[in-house]
């Protein structure tokens, strides 16, 4: 061997003459090639006046003195080229462009690209230094982090993942201006996302929060000058600005009676005066509660927050009232758990309240204050059906006056009746007769006979005003126990969505949806519609026989009732979906049931019972027990809110065939034009009167009462 295995260095012979000669080129060699420094690398040609020493990295295709030596190292010694072959590993630092490269067997790479895993680093500082807390740290104006293509054998996505050890600890990003922190996002002491912001890097404000079940996102400091899109507080008329009863300065109510508009009086009644503060409304309780309730349907569950600016402590409750007051401060009283779609309300004990705010989530926002136009609509429900104050002069003489027979249109047994505004028209239903079970008035009086679209025993029928649609249902058919018109004349058949026994059918403005309930069925006594056309089985609370369902809007609430069970002869929905079972006031055979806005309460009647034949409720859920006008089988039941009375029919009795109350408590006999057997009612705000159909009588299965426009009508 003449030479060194690396480095090719030349060995001195025993023999050898001249020394000195290989010894000093074997110096040359080290001189070269330890801590080798090029002056460049990829070196086309050589230079036109190296000096002495100088070294390059030969490039590809070079010419000259370099051609064919690609990627040798070349040095000037001497006058001359010497080129010496690297081997792989070799390092070399590029003076020209500050950066070193390394010989990897067949080509020079930079240094980085040549390295392997490197793992478990325990600093690395990019442009700054890395210490104990902050284990990388870079300075750089930019920053680059770029998703591996497909062509490269990635995913072409991209995702920086940041871990924490436990919900409680923290995940973020800090946002700094002189090392100061200004602005915080990310899991911050929870699962939530947050996003806080300081103005000195101490004191910190949540600006947004994002639930990780949810999904709903608060603003725990409020948004912006005002309240983000839609509407957040679910208490209507929450300035108490609307006033429609005309509530004096100081009031007293009795239980369930309504004060300003969007509240009532709590169990025990309420006295409380009003006053102006700014521009709102203060009240001032002094006895009792008042009670705020809340559409079911604007409750989508899960928690709320109250808030109030006056000093009464409150209560949120479902159902029927529960819980224990508290303090609902500006910053909010949070409660939690509330169920979906179900009847809520929000009540105030003694003190002050002012600006009330129940809304979703876990932190108070400013108070939304909306125009008196919107609020009127929310109290009123449609211009249709705004809460009237009753007009006692026209009560009197519509009660003080004998009802008037009117000519059916055929002798058939007339079951059931209802009067469309939009049309100004009644329209009856029959649960017999040849292709003409349907009779329409303009007038209560004169009636013209309609072909029915099948003739089925057709038990119930009632108007949308928002579809322009009659929709009847019936007790018999097959698949077609449903039928619909626009005008009451033409009437199309609809398949039901099963062959039960429907009795009763009524719609829901609000969730735009007819119900109709059964006597019959297993578990599927109930069937909503949102068209009258296509129609969904639904379950029932209980197997009774439902004879009778309405709708309250201010209650957001379905009820109906039924003429057999076990104390549970009622049951409810906020949706027509979900239904649940109530304790009726006794086991009687109820046969109607109608909602009054302007009283707060769910009437019904029955055709059984000992002088207790009615029963009320506030709330569709607690019922009480009313003295009756007489032990007659009462049929059917409905309410004026124009003369602020109910007003309920029978099928038997002597003369005294009609009963009315002003309240739903106290009741009245009145006479009947005949002695029918009436099964049911509806009221006319137009024609100023109530209108009653019968199953038995000789061309005379219609009576209306005396006109409250008596002077210019009947």
């Amino acid at each position: 061997m003449t030479q060194t295995t690396h480095l090719a260095l030349p060995y001195i012979d025993a023999a050898q003459a001249q020394k000195h000669v290989t010894h000093n080129e074997a110096l040359q060699i080290l001189d070269v090639l330890t801590q080798l420094s090029v002056i460049a690398r990829a070196a086309a040609a050589p230079p036109a006046s190296p000096a002495e020493g100088d070294r390059y990295i030969v490039g590809a295709s070079a010419s000259g003195a370099f051609a064919g030596k690609s990627g040798m190292v070349a040095a000037w010694l001497a006058g001359g080229w010497s080129f010496f072959t690297p081997r792989a590993g070799w390092l070399a630092h590029i003076d020209g462009e500050g950066l070193s490269v390394v010989f990897d067997g067949s080509a020079w790479v930079e240094l980085g690209s040549a390295l392997g895993p490197v793992q478990n680093v325990s600093l690395l500082g990019v442009g700054a230094t890395a210490d104990a807390v902050n284990r990388l740290a870079v300075t750089s104006n930019a920053a680059l982090f770029a998703a591996k293509t497909t062509a490269a054998g990635g995913s072409g996505d991209l995702r920086v993942a940041f871990e924490k050890e436990a919900a409680a600890s923290t995940v973020s990003h800090l946002f700094q201006t002189g090392f100061s922190a200004r602005a915080e996002i990310g899991l911050i002491g929870s699962d939530d996302l947050r996003v806080k912001v300081s103005a000195d890097g101490a004191s910190w404000k949540t600006g947004l929060e994002i639930d990780r079940t949810s999904g709903r996102i608060a603003f725990p400091s409020g948004a912006g000058d005002g309240a983000p899109a839609g509407f957040r507080n679910r208490l209507r008329n929450a300035r108490f600005e609307i006033n429609n009863w005309r509530i004096p300065a100081t009031a007293t109510l009795a239980a369930g009676a309504p004060g300003h508009d969007g509240l009532r009086a709590g169990a025990s009644g309420a006295t409380y005066s009003w006053s102006r503060s700014g521009v709102d409304v203060m009240l001032t309780i002094s006895a009792g509660s008042i009670v705020l309730p809340i559409d079911a349907a604007l409750i989508e569950g899960g928690a709320y927050v109250l808030s109030h600016a006056g000093t009464a402590q409150a209560r949120v409750w479902q159902t029927s009232p529960s819980g224990a007051f508290a303090n609902a401060p500006a910053t909010g009283l949070v409660v939690t758990g509330l169920a979906a779609g179900a009847p809520t309300a929000v009540e105030f004990s003694t003190g002050t309240v002012l600006r009330p705010q129940l809304e979703p989530g876990i932190y108070a926002t400013p108070f939304e204050r909306r125009p008196r136009a919107v609020e009127l609509a929310l109290c009123h429900r449609r211009n249709a059906a705004l809460l009237t104050r009753a007009n006692a002069t026209q009560r009197s003489w519509v009660t003080g006056n004998a009802w008037l027979a009117s000519t059916s249109a055929a002798d058939n047994q007339w079951y059931f009746v209802c009067w469309s505004p939009e049309l100004g028209l009644f329209c009856a239903i029959a649960t017999n007769g040849s292709g003409n079970r349907v009779m329409t008035s303009a007038d209560g009086v004169s009636w013209a006979v309609r072909s029915s679209a099948a003739d089925n025993s057709w038990r119930s029928v009632c108007w949308s005003p928002e579809l322009g649609l009659f929709c009847a249902v019936a007790s018999d058919g097959t698949g077609n126990r449903v039928m619909s018109s626009p005008d009451g004349a033409s009437w199309t058949i609809r398949a039901s969505a099963a062959d039960n026994q429907w009795l009763s059918v009524c719609w829901s403005p609000e969730l735009g949806l007819f119900c109709a309930v059964a006597s019959s069925g297993s578990g599927n006594r109930v069937m909503t519609s949102a068209d009258g056309v296509s129609w969904t089985l639904r379950s029932s609370a209980a197997d009774n026989s439902w004879r009778c369902v309405c709708w309250s809007p201010e209650l957001g609430l379905f009820c109906a009732v039924a003429t057999d069970g076990s104390g549970n002869r009622v049951m409810t929905s906020p949706n027509g979906i979900i239904w649940t079972a109530r304790a009726s006031a006794a086991d009687n055979q109820w046969f109607s049931v109608c909602w009054s806005p302007e009283v707060g309460l769910f009437c019904a009647i029955a055709n059984s019972g000992a002088g207790n034949r009615v029963m009320t409720s506030a709330d569709g859920v607690s019922w009480t027990i009313r003295a009756s006008a007489a032990d007659n089988s009462w049929r059917g039941v409905c309410w004026s809110p124009e003369l602020g009375l109910f007003c309920a029919v029978a099928t038997d009795g002597s003369g005294n065939r009609v009963m009315t109350s002003p309240d739903g408590v106290a009741w009245t006999l009145r006479t009947s034009a005949a002695d029918n057997q009436w099964l049911s009612l509806c009221w006319s705000p137009e024609l100023g009167l109530f209108c009653a159909i019968a199953t038995t009588g000789s061309g005379n299965r219609a009576m209306t009462s005396k006109s409250a426009f008596s002077s210019v009508y009947r």
